[in-house]
């Protein structure tokens, strides 16, 4: 438990940073060559953790981590986009839902339970998500920031995040947390690699990460971190618990953006991200 605890904790840093970088690479690269790198980085380092593994694993578990490849590679290039055309804090705000729809899916598919007081922290912590991560709370605002740029781009991003934590906790628990990622990934990075053979542009490519080696390497390595930690927690925790821990990495990003990017908090944006922690705390303790 402990364990799994730790592992939610480091994705919850992991996907932070990354996501912090990750727009800055997409607006460097572009969306698809960033997912490229992404694939390309689990592809090479993960292998020695499943090299040996390969021929134990059946057909229907290929299949189904497929499944999962083509799920996050949608939802990727789509939250991407997001990320290259939108503000950081907006599209987190959106793609934060993710967190109760992945809850959702693990209760109602998964037979998941949460005790009551589970129930009331994850609520917390869903409200100082969204504090923290909305830019305005404010009825009469908050349409206008919904609309902006990007926001509906991360709506849809959400739910592709949220079916793809739910996918990806079933494989890393019923089958090998290295294999899923790796498998996964590899099959992303070919994808996008063969989208970018076609159409010539492998040669812009590296002149964009040779240009830009921090933010597009960076991301990749950083992200593929978080996302092992992820599935590692996965098969420690339950699925809901995971996720409610991790999922506070939008509260690092908002703070990332006002460090480095020099973005403004509000009060309420404040107030969120301290319930939010203190909550996760909270229910890491009830484990």
């Amino acid at each position: 438990m402990y364990e799994g605890v730790l592992y939610a904790l480091i994705a919850l840093v992991g996907w932070g940073i990354g996501d912090f970088l990750i727009q800055k690479s997409t607006r460097e690269i572009g969306a698809h060559r960033t997912l490229f790198i992404t694939g390309t980085v689990a592809s090479i380092g993960l292998l020695p953790f499943v090299y040996d593994k390969l021929h134990e694993f059946t057909w229907q578990e290929y299949g189904f981590v497929a499944l999962l490849s083509a799920v996050v590679l949608v939802g990727a290039l789509i939250l991407f986009e997001a990320f290259r055309v939108g503000k950081l804090s907006v599209v987190e705000s959106v793609v934060s839902i993710e967190l109760p729809l992945t809850v959702l899916l693990a209760i109602a598919i998964g037979g998941e339970l949460l005790t009551p007081w589970q129930t009331v922290l994850f609520v917390l912590v869903c409200t100082g998500v969204f504090l923290a991560a909305s830019k305005r709370f404010s009825l009469t605002h908050f349409k206008g920031s919904l609309w902006e740029k990007g926001t509906i781009l991360a709506l849809f991003a959400a739910f592709f995040s949220a079916t793809s934590n739910f996918l990806t906790g079933t494989a890393a628990d019923g089958i090998d947390p290295f294999f899923t990622i790796w498998f996964s990934r590899l099959l992303i990075a070919c994808a996008c690699g063969g989208y970018m053979w076609y159409r010539r542009e492998f040669r812009t490519f590296f002149k964009g990460v040779k240009r830009f080696p921090v933010h597009t390497i960076g991301q990749g390595v950083i992200d593929n971190i978080a996302w092992v930690s992820f599935a590692l927690a996965m098969t420690a925790l339950p699925i809901s618990i995971a996720t409610t821990i991790s999922e506070s990495y939008v509260i690092l990003a908002a703070l990332l953006g006002y460090v480095i990017g020099k973005e403004r908090l509000t009060s309420h944006q404040k107030t969120g991200a301290v319930v939010a922690i203190f909550s996760v705390i909270i229910l890491s303790s009830t484990l």
